[in-house]
């Protein structure tokens, strides 16, 4: 290990399996370690710190992960959609900079700081003000390994490209982040023409590193709430390499550089190695991969660098996650106030536990699919969107995307219990048409709202209960399930809940005394906005619900330690389930 001198500050030593930061400390002790030559970029799959926690314990090739970007007050974010597809494994966003807070994050990054060893905790940062930079920086400290400033977001307005593309301000925002902390500060760049000169502005305020590019832009779109957005993926490779070739001129060995930009195969990283950077950021390229296929991803591509291959390339998704089909309301079946049942005029090849976004006059939601033929969609009002579709008559036209998540699974010679709470009867409808030998049961608050009632009574053995007693059983439906497992104790059987977060650990903390973990399931909602991996925002303990479910089973969910108790609200913050 080289000896580190007075004026060095950072070194990277590259080998085929880790990285060295050697930091210019009096003890060795303080030097950090990295060990792998990936990153995940601010805002990709990670925007949960559970979700950060999780790959930094399982997936070996990742050494730098990247939180999302924080800035001093809480921000809600722009409205779905915020993703606009633009080829394959490339995208438009425009997510509005979502995050709870300084204050708040910080009492979430002190549960997973430090990482475990080797991996290097990269806090992503945007400042309105210099005053506020200071304010993030004191705050999060020292919960973090680095700061990254992100002075380059396209649509983030004063938190972003207005500093980012200015010389004079990139060295004053640099400059007071390196007064304010004594650990590592990297500068995002934005991918500009005057790249190098910015590069050397913020080299001189003393920046520890540089991450380029962010997403190019802003460039209109007719997709988008906020109308336009960055362009991130594929189709910035060439200017990603550019970039980097650019900032290499002036970086030469001083600082490290971390690279990103259509980053997805090892051919993509060899291209980026001749222009010199030290790490890897891979982003769009993750569309569509649950957690166990991004494992299986990641350690392709580090076999490839080490063998000369390009195998990982065939994991990647290649698809258009982004296709919007127009639909016609055929009819519209009211239940009560706030719940209606709309029936549309086509079919949508789709299966039970899959859900699609509907579109309407530039906003969206995520709905579970309860029948394919044709494509039908239960709506309950509890908000401004809802609200407005409501407002919709038989042949007026949506725009639908999807299906998304993964299909319940189909047992065969098995008695199959369904239990139906509220809206959560919608996709359990879908499973009934499809299965044999089932018990079925359904609550409303009332009898107007016992969802498919009629149709559940062709499809098996229906038990209904109603918290006004106005049908059935008065009461939960958890009491009356209960009852009816106790009484006739069945065996054989498998076990699938859906309706509020309450109900289903009740409902299967009651089904684990009479069916075997593995055999019992619950879809669970989470806030979702993009519905296939990339914006992270549906996390649950490490697990995206729009890949890695919409369903899991009971061993899984004993394990998270926020179902049941909270959920996440637009912010990103933890909210208690009521």
């Amino acid at each position: 290990m080289p000896k580190i001198g007075k004026k060095d500050k950072f070194l990277f030593l590259n080998f085929p399996n880790q990285v060295f930061l050697l930091k210019n400390q009096k003890e060795e002790s303080e030097i950090k370690k990295i060990k792998g030559r990936f990153v995940i970029p601010s805002g990709i799959v990670a925007t949960s710190l559970d979700t950060v926690l999780r790959i930094a314990r399982e997936i070996p090739e990742v050494g730098i992960l990247t939180t999302k970007t924080i800035t001093l007050k809480p921000r809600e974010g722009n409205p779905e959609p915020i993703l606009e597809q633009v080829g394959l494994l490339s995208f438009v966003n425009a997510v509005g900079l979502t995050n709870p807070g300084a204050r708040y994050f910080k009492e979430e990054l002190k549960k997973i700081y430090p990482l475990p060893k080797g991996k290097f905790l990269l806090v992503s940062i945007a400042p309105s003000s210099k005053e506020e930079l200071k304010k993030i920086i004191k705050i999060i400290s020292p919960y973090f390994d680095g700061i990254e400033l992100n002075l380059s977001c396209p649509h983030g307005g004063k938190y972003g490209l207005i500093i980012g593309r200015n010389r004079k301000l990139s060295f004053e925002f640099t400059k007071v982040a390196k007064q304010t902390t004594e650990k590592p500060v990297f500068v995002k760049l934005p991918p500009i023409k005057e790249i190098g000169g910015i590069a050397q502005a913020v080299m001189e305020a003393g920046a520890d590193g540089i991450t380029a590019i962010n997403t190019v832009g802003p460039v209109k779109s007719k997709v988008l709430s906020f109308g336009k957005g960055g362009i991130s993926g594929a189709k910035i490779k060439k200017r990603g390499i550019w970039c980097i070739k650019e900032i290499k001129k002036i970086t030469q060995e001083k600082i490290p550089i971390i690279a990103m930009g259509g980053i997805a195969t090892a051919r993509d990283v060899r291209l980026y190695q001749k222009a010199g950077p030290d790490f890897y950021g891979i982003g769009s390229s993750l569309a569509g991969m649950d957690f166990g296929k991004m494992k299986d991803y990641f350690k392709a591509l580090e076999r490839d660098l080490q063998r000369g291959t390009n195998r990982a390339e065939k994991l990647l998704l290649k698809k258009k996650f982004i296709d919007y089909q127009t639909f016609k309301i055929k009819k519209i079946k009211k239940l009560s106030r706030d719940l209606r049942i709309f029936y549309f005029d086509k079919p949508l090849k789709s299966e039970p536990g899959q859900f699609v976004f509907l579109n309407f006059e530039k906003r969206e939601k995520p709905f579970s699919i309860a029948s394919d033929k044709p494509l039908t969609l239960v709506v309950r009002k509890v908000g401004e969107f809802t609200s407005k579709l409501f407002w919709l008559k038989e042949e007026n036209q949506v725009l639908i995307r999807g299906p998304y998540g993964k299909p319940f699974p189909i047992f065969k010679n098995k008695e199959n219990y369904l239990v139906c709470g509220g809206t959560g009867a919608a996709p359990l409808y879908f499973l009934a048409q499809k299965l044999r030998r089932t018990t079925i049961f359904l609550a409303g608050k009332t009898k107007k709202e016992l969802l498919f009632k009629d149709d559940f009574k062709k499809l098996g053995r229906l038990i209904i209960a109603t918290e006004d007693g106005s049908e059935g059983a008065r009461g939960r439906v958890t009491e009356v399930l209960e009852k009816e497992l106790r009484e006739n104790r069945p065996k054989n059987t498998i076990f699938f809940n859906c309706g509020p977060e309450l109900m289903l650990k009740k409902a299967m903390e009651i089904e684990r005394k009479y069916g075997q973990p593995e055999k019992i399931f619950s879809q669970i909602e989470r806030i979702m906005k993009c519905g296939f991996g990339l914006c992270g925002h549906c996390g649950l303990n490490g697990f995206l619900t729009c890949v890695d479910g919409s369903y899991f089973d009971y061993s899984t969910l004993k394990k998270c330690r926020h179902f049941g108790k909270f959920k996440r609200d637009k912010t990103g913050r933890l909210v208690r389930l009521r």
